[in-house]
């Protein structure tokens, strides 16, 4: 798979004159999509769910399912229509403004980001437990930075590289939910794990009405917590121009995308309920593995730990891959300073683009250290872009006929607006001060703008 091709002709005496080549089909764009979501969410989440709601929390995994299914309607339309590599920046600011595409462009980037280095972290720690070494707070996060280091080095030598490594880790990593499923149902799957009473005690309550009450209290905020899996699958639509009948193939790769995504979550979680019942919630970010080794035994355990960490580097891969091309098309737009859009003389990659996100992951492993708090985090610098979305559509669609192109989904104006409140429901749910960290690193990236802006005029 060829995420991003430069034309030898396009370079010359390290200038940039931008051109992509179209090379990628239904398929890749489809890889894109699933492989960009599908990683730690899917196994490292359920432990949180789980202590929220229970059996229920299989509700938490169909309700953000069908939040990021409306919002990524929205992007189907929106990209089919303006396939420029950093769309996400480019549709926006036609319909809302240049400020407004900036500013849900730089929380975009930013949260993909940082996610990184929740990413790395993720990694870090099933390859202490695939070895059964002890945790503690340094060994992870040395480790955390050699892998997500690795990852920029394989980026910056070139495409065809981390083409290849994609496609043979996207398959990895489904093949490898589906072995756990099968595993797990073969042998250690109950079906009454899901009995409410099992469940009593852990949630304080003494009805099978009071446990459903108080899961769907807390569904908001397991919502919330859940996004973190989805995302990613947008990320079809960033490398609009390389790829082959964007008006067809932009819609239709997200669609499937979401649907592979939303039943194989829902699978695993149904699986994973079946096989810990109560215990869900103790063991926290490590449900799945040791759902496994119950299945299957300590050393079969400790390969699909070990198996695990080449997916969460899949999902790596893909994000320093489609995410440094935001900053290129950036700086193919004179938002960004131009040196993000600079080529390697001779990988033919934008490594500058590439290091710098890197090192943002890097920050946040110093900096903030946990998985979930990183997670939280990028949940929320994400749902700002998708609370954007739906005015977006629907300024989109205020233009003449004859200036909009793409594709129209039927029932756009509904499901642009049910994506603004949901996800506005979904933000709300978050602590206050997380929430205002968030618009406190959003609006940090303001200044840059204008500088550049000023430059520009």
């Amino acid at each position: 798979m060829k995420i991003l091709s430069f034309n030898q002709d396009t370079i010359s005496g390290g200038d940039v004159i931008f051109g992509l080549k179209r090379e990628l089909g239904l398929a890749e764009a489809i890889a894109i999509g699933v492989g960009s979501a599908v990683g730690t969410g899917v196994v490292k989440l359920h432990g949180a769910v789980g202590s929220l709601m229970g059996p229920f929390g299989v509700l938490a995994w169909i309700l953000a399912g069908a939040i990021v299914a409306l919002v990524y309607l929205c992007f189907a339309e929106l990209g089919s229509g303006r396939p420029e590599s950093g769309s996400l920046y480019y549709f926006v600011k036609d319909s809302l403004g240049e400020v407004a595409g900036f500013t849900i462009s730089w929380s975009y980037w930013l949260a993909q980001s940082l996610a990184l280095g929740a990413l790395s972290l993720a990694s870090a720690e099933s390859i202490l437990l695939a070895f059964s070494i002890p945790e503690d707070k340094v060994k992870l996060l040395v480790l955390a930075l050699i892998v997500l280091f690795c990852i920029m080095v394989v980026n910056i030598i070139g495409v065809r590289v981390a083409g290849k490594v994609q496609d043979v880790l996207t398959i990895l990593k489904i093949g490898l939910l589906l072995f756990f499923v099968v595993s797990v149902l073969a042998s250690t799957f109950k079906l009454e794990n899901f009995a409410p009473g099992k469940y009593f005690t852990t949630f304080n309550a003494s009805s099978t009405s009071e446990l459903l009450s108080s899961a769907l209290k807390n569904i908001g905020l397991a919502s919330l917590i859940v996004i973190w899996a989805y995302i990613g699958i947008e990320e079809v639509v960033i490398p609009g121009e390389e790829i082959k009948d964007p008006e067809r193939n932009i819609p239709r790769a997200i669609v499937l995308s979401l649907i592979l995504v939303i039943s194989l979550y829902v699978i695993v979680a149904i699986t994973t309920i079946g096989a810990l019942g109560s215990d869900i919630a103790k063991y926290g970010t490590k449900c799945v593995e040791i759902a496994v080794r119950r299945a299957l035994g300590t050393l079969a355990g400790s390969f699909f730990s070990l198996f695990l960490v080449f997916s969460f580097i899949a999902v790596m891969n893909s994000s320093t891959l489609i995410n440094s091309r935001i900053i290129y098309g950036y700086a193919k737009d004179g938002v960004f300073p131009r040196i993000f859009a600079n080529i390697h003389p001779k990988f033919r990659t934008p490594y500058i683009a590439i290091i710098c996100q890197t090192l943002i992951g890097a920050l946040a492993l110093i900096i903030i250290g946990s998985f979930i708090d990183i997670t939280i985090i990028c949940n929320l610098l994400m749902l700002i872009p998708y609370l954007s979305i739906g005015p977006t559509l629907l300024a989109n669609r205020m233009k003449c006929s004859s200036d909009v192109k793409g594709i129209r989904i039927k029932g756009g104006e509904v499901i642009a607006l049910l994506a603004f409140i949901l996800s506005a429901y979904l933000i709300g749910q978050a602590r206050v001060s997380l929430l205002l960290y968030s618009i406190i690193v959003i609006f940090a990236g303001l200044p840059i703008y204008y500088i550049m802006k000023r430059e520009t005029d």
